[in-house]
This record gives structure tokens, C-alpha cells and sequence, in this order.
């Protein structure tokens, strides 16, 4: 085949135009891997016809130059040895216009949808800051910087894994000294395990006036066996519970504001032949302050978003059975019944408003999926992800 001027010409533009892309999506943050492989095939076909006269030894080369490049290729981005680094930004304009240097980092709702305007955090809901990486990234150190007021993350296993919360009960290897009752530590389960039928029960002694006294988080994971009960407790304080029923999970307050108050709650509906006899996680959610109208309460079981349901001003009325201590498996309403199952883990926070939120932890996650609330205005995500090289 004789190769023409023209087909060198048009070869060229097109590999010039390819190295332009390559260098704007460096700059700009829409690189893909790919890119970097069309680049060196089309390199190799320039080499090509630079040594075109000896055809034999070029071809040869190139057998074996080829399929070498991929390979590095492949082994860059699975071990990344010279380490990985990457900053990203979000804004969000005074327009509410969502604007994100990386096509891999954006803002998504509870549906999946990515979001390209945010005006009202508190009437649009729980959205998703969503990191996609493009290599294999194993322990990388991921670390973000939000700016905006009156908003949080909803909550974080790595922070609950590492204590930072304001009270954390690990059953893995025993019940926790702070903790008094009958319930009983299973070892085979690694959890403290309530049986109904002999009203096993656990409380944190002198804690009436503890946890309902400002906006909170409440996280546990449980695995339930009663397939027929309704109104478990798993955690509560009386005005507050989390419940195991039959056929539905509950987050509860209750009574708002004073005696003739409402008790708003939320559900989730569950398959009773797949959802007992195995392990799952919730968290509760609670905002609240007799000062603003932005008050609420969010409901998210098994890592996905449930519901949420808006209070206003109105807070919990503390005088509400007042002497009553946080609890693990029964509460003390009249139509509740005694839990049976595994408590592994729960926790408790307070949440406090900051104008700058931060947030650091370990991945290895292709995706990174941080869910972020709040009621007030998001102005910037900053997420830096870093991967020394290890020697």
C-alpha cells in the first residue's frame, strides 16, 4: 500500500489535535486513560512511517513496543509507582449554578440524578458528593474541606470506627463496661445478642437528661430474628427510638414542643423473608432549634437515604417521661416489646453547625459516595486525594 502525502498530512493533524486533548484534559480534569492509549498508538504509526523504508524491522519494533506500552499501562494504574495525587473543586455560584473543575466529582440527589443547580439545601434534601477515581487506588488518603453554613455530614463509619463520636458502644468483644442489664455477649456473633423471650435488656445508667437535649445522630447495626415482633427497641431514650418491627424499621421523636405535641417518625418498609438473620446498619437523624423553621428528622437504613420529614421550630419536649435512661433493647412506651437479636455497634453525636467542615479518612473505594445535609448554604467542596509511594 502506498501511503500519500495527503493520508500523512491528515495524520498528523489528527495526532496533533489528540496531543492537544490530551494536555486541555490534564489541565481541566477530564482525563481518561484511554486518551493516553490512543496517543501512543497513534506515536507508534508516526514511528511508523518516519522508518516506513524498512518495513520489516519497523513492524517488529512495533510487535513488540505495543503491546510493552499497555502493559506498563495497565501496571501504572493498578500500582501507581510514582504515587497519585489529585485537588479537586466544587462551587457553587450565587446563582445556585453547580460548577465542578472534573467531570469525575459532582454533586448528585438521592436518585441518582447529578445536580446542576442547588439554591435550598433544606427544601431539596440529603444530596451525594460523588469521587469517581480512574485508577486503582488502594488506601488512598482522601481529604475534604466544605464551606457553606449550617449544614453537616451525615455521618461517617470511619469516624465511628476510630471513637470520634460522642459516645460509641462496640459489642465485638464484650459489653461495654458503661453499660448495665441482662443482655448477654455472644461470641460466635461477636455482639450483644437479646433474647425476648427472657427480657434481656441493657441502659446507660443516669443518662435521663442526656440526649435529647440538641440536634443528634444515632447509628447502630443490628441483625434481627424476631419475624413476628413489632415495636423492638434496638436504641432509645424514650423520646427518641430506634424499632424493629415485623415488617418495617422506625426512626421516632417524641412528643415536640409539650404534652400535646406530635411524635413524627419515619419508616422503612422491609422484606420479612430476606431482611431478618442478617446484618444491617441504620442512622437517625435529628435537627432541631426553636430559633429557625428549618428543623427536621432523616432516616437512612443500610447506607441509602429513607425519607425525610420536616418539624419546623418545634424540639423535643424533654419533661416527656423525663427519668428515663438511654436503653438497648426494650422501651418503656406501653405498646413496645423486647428486641430479639444482635446489637454490634452503635453511636451517638451531637451535631454542631460549622461555617467549615472537614472530613478525612482512608479509601480504597473506586467510587467514594459521602452524603452531606443540612438546611442552610453550600458554597464550596474542596477534596484533595493523595497516594504516596510506598518504598
Amino acid at each position: 500500500m502506498k501511503i500519500t502525502q495527503k493520508f500523512v498530512k491528515w495524520f498528523l493533524m489528527i495526532l496533533l489535535v489528540i496531543i492537544i486533548i490530551n494536555v486541555l484534559s490534564l489541565i481541566f480534569g477530564f482525563y481518561q486513560i484511554w486518551m493516553a492509549y490512543v496517543l501512543l498508538i497513534l506515536l507508534a504509526g508516526l514511528f511508523f512511517l518516519i522508518f516506513r523504508k524498512n518495513k520489516a524491522g519497523a513492524i517488529k519494533f512495533l510487535a513488540w513496543l505495543i503491546p510493552i506500552l499497555l502493559i506498563l499501562g495497565v501496571l501504572y494504574i493498578n500500582f501507581l509507582p510514582f504515587g497519585y495525587s489529585k485537588d479537586y473543586a466544587i462551587k457553587i455560584d450565587e446563582n445556585g449554578d453547580v460548577l465542578s473543575n472534573s467531570h469525575n466529582v459532582y454533586l448528585q440527589d438521592m436518585n441518582g440524578t447529578k445536580i446542576k443547580k442547588l439554591t435550598n439545601f433544606y427544601d431539596y434534601g440529603p444530596i451525594n458528593l460523588i469521587i469517581k477515581s480512574k485508577v486503582v487506588l488502594k488506601n488512598v488518603s482522601v481529604n475534604i474541606s466544605i464551606e457553606g453554613n449550617e449544614f453537616y455530614l451525615p455521618y461517617s463509619k470511619e469516624d465511628l470506627n476510630k471513637s470520634n463520636w460522642d459516645y460509641v458502644w462496640d459489642f465485638s468483644k464484650g459489653i461495654p463496661k458503661s453499660l448495665d442489664g441482662t443482655a448477654k455477649y455472644n461470641k460466635a456473633k461477636a455482639c450483644a445478642y437479646f433474647d425476648s423471650s427472657k427480657n434481656q435488656t441493657l441502659s446507660y445508667s443516669d443518662s435521663s437528661d442526656m440526649f435529647e437535649n440538641q440536634s443528634f445522630i444515632v447509628y447502630a447495626e443490628w441483625m434481627p430474628d424476631n419475624q413476628t415482633g413489632t415495636n423492638q427497641q434496638i436504641i432509645g431514650h424514650y423520646n427518641w427510638e430506634l424499632w424493629q418491627n415485623k415488617d418495617s424499621v422506625r426512626f421516632m421523636i417524641g412528643r415536640l414542643v409539650d404534652k400535646n405535641g406530635s411524635m413524627p417518625s419515619i419508616n422503612y418498609k422491609i422484606n420479612e423473608t430476606t431482611f431478618f438473620n442478617k446484618k444491617h446498619n441504620l442512622v437517625g437523624v435529628y435537627i432541631a432549634n426553636e430559633n429557625t423553621s428549618k428543623g427536621y428528622i432523616e432516616l437512612w437504613v443500610d447506607d441509602k437515604f429513607v425519607g425525610k420529614k420536616t418539624i419546623g421550630n418545634q424540639t423535643i419536649w424533654q419533661d416527656y417521661n423525663s427519668n428515663r435512661d438511654l436503653s438497648f433493647g426494650k422501651s418503656g412506651h406501653g405498646l413496645a416489646e423486647y428486641y430479639s437479636g444482635c446489637v454490634y455497634k452503635a453511636g451517638f453525636n451531637f451535631i454542631d453547625y460549622f461555617d467549615i467542615q472537614k472530613e478525612s479518612f482512608i479509601s480504597s473505594d473506586k467510587i467514594i459516595n459521602l452524603p452531606i445535609s443540612g438546611t442552610g448554604q453550600l458554597k464550596e467542596i474542596k477534596v484533595n486525594m493523595n497516594l504516596e509511594n510506598e518504598k
